[in-house]
């Protein structure tokens, strides 16, 4: 299987991308954020693959870390996620958000998501939850809160607070994570939004 690539960027539109590598190129397709971050054509890439083999075709993917590309294959493991769902998953959300939303159980922003619908969302909370909180290094304080007996609970809290204040439920849940990290898991709920309210402030001058 082809783990990897190292290689000139030969062409690329959103979504895409071909590498040249040993005088090859290969074409594989990248979530929205990934492919963001990759230089402009001719530069110089290195990226994780995971090539996905059907009876009728064979698909690269390509991924900016090892963890995406693990958290890639635990998605389309799940029944009625294929690769390019799960592709727009990792496109829409980071992988902290995704974590953070399983780890609540946050159906909202789970079909806030193009493609995902209630009871899939629902299916993903039951069939991962535990699976990424573990698996994903990028979301330890999220795990962190997890383990805490109202860890999640409190985020819950926080992101239906901003909502019920008008915020969308992905600001909401930035917001909410930014908060956690700031304070830590002894903050008390109101102490965690008021941060998440400052937060989100900040997420406005960056956006």
């Amino acid at each position: 299987m082809i783990a990897s690539l190292r290689g000139k960027i030969l062409f690329k539109k959103p979504g895409e991308v071909v590498i040249e590598a040993g005088g090859v190129g290969y074409r594989a397709l990248m979530a929205e954020r990934s492919w963001n971050n990759l230089g402009p054509k001719g530069s110089e890439v290195f990226v994780f693959t995971y090539l996905v083999v059907r009876e009728d075709a064979m698909q690269l993917f390509a991924f900016e870390t090892w963890e995406e590309r693990e958290i890639f294959s635990v998605l389309i493991g799940v029944s009625g996620i294929g690769p390019k769902t799960a592709l727009g998953i990792l496109s829409q959300l980071s992988l902290d958000e995704l974590v953070q939303a399983l780890v609540t159980e946050n159906l909202n922003l789970l079909t806030s998501i193009n493609g995902i619908g209630k009871k899939t969302a629902q299916r993903l909370v039951v069939e991962l939850k535990d699976k990424l909180s573990v698996e994903s290094g990028a979301a330890v304080q999220v795990a962190a809160a997890d383990s805490h007996p109202s860890g999640g609970s409190k985020l819950q809290e926080v992101i239906e607070a901003l909502v019920a204040l008008g915020y969308p439920q992905l600001t909401a849940a930035r917001a909410a994570q930014a908060a956690y990290r700031a304070l830590g898991e002894e903050a008390e709920v109101q102490q965690l939004i008021k941060e998440a309210l400052k937060q989100t402030r900040n997420l406005e001058v960056n956006s």
